[in-house]
């Protein structure tokens, strides 16, 4: 992995959504927040709307596994999916992520007022449809406080099949969420 934190520290990916996907994605987060009852947990504490592992972004995570190799060069293992609806007043806390996002993408499903995220002091605006590749553990990254209404976005996770965090595939779930296909 050492090679690729020399090749990459994040890289912008225009159109890592079809418009069609964008379209899903988008409504799909906004009519789940309007469903949410609850729009607040002992872990988030705001109004925003999260999920880990929601199917629809799972079957995300899996139909991109191809085309993220190709960007980072590198055989991936998926790991998980996680949206959220941020609301106003939302932050993102200054971190590096854990194990299971050795490679991580930040897509931005749409909002109503741009909120850059700040990897390595740097700040990045990505528009709708957009996204950002990075090493999730080597690269630092937050957000400020978020002064529109809503702000959508989905984050996929991989790791390296042959790197050092080659266990934490499917984050260590049991691989049943993979559809396999009836013998003959």
């Amino acid at each position: 992995m050492d090679d690729l934190k020399q090749k990459l520290k994040y890289k912008f990916i225009d159109n890592f959504l079809t418009e069609d996907e964008l379209f899903l994605l988008s409504e799909y987060t906004i009519m789940k927040h309007m469903q949410n009852k609850n729009k607040f947990s002992n872990w988030i504490p705001t109004a925003d709307t999260w999920y880990y592992a929601d199917p629809l972004m799972e079957a995300l995570l899996k139909r991109k596994t191809t085309f993220v190799e190709k960007i980072v060069n590198k055989k991936l293992f998926p790991t998980y999916s996680f949206w959220r609806l941020y609301t106003n007043k939302a932050t993102l806390p200054l971190h590096s992520d854990r194990p299971s996002c050795e490679i991580s993408v930040t897509i931005n499903l749409g909002g109503d007022k741009p909120w850059p995220i700040i990897m390595d002091k740097e700040e990045l605006i990505l528009t709708p449809g957009q996204a950002v590749v990075y090493l999730g553990q080597a690269v630092s990254h937050y957000r400020n406080e978020f002064d529109g209404d809503f702000s959508s976005q989905v984050f996929i996770h991989y790791v390296d099949q042959n790197g050092p965090n080659v266990d934490y595939k499917l984050d260590k779930r049991p691989d049943h969420w993979v559809f396999k296909k009836p013998k003959d």
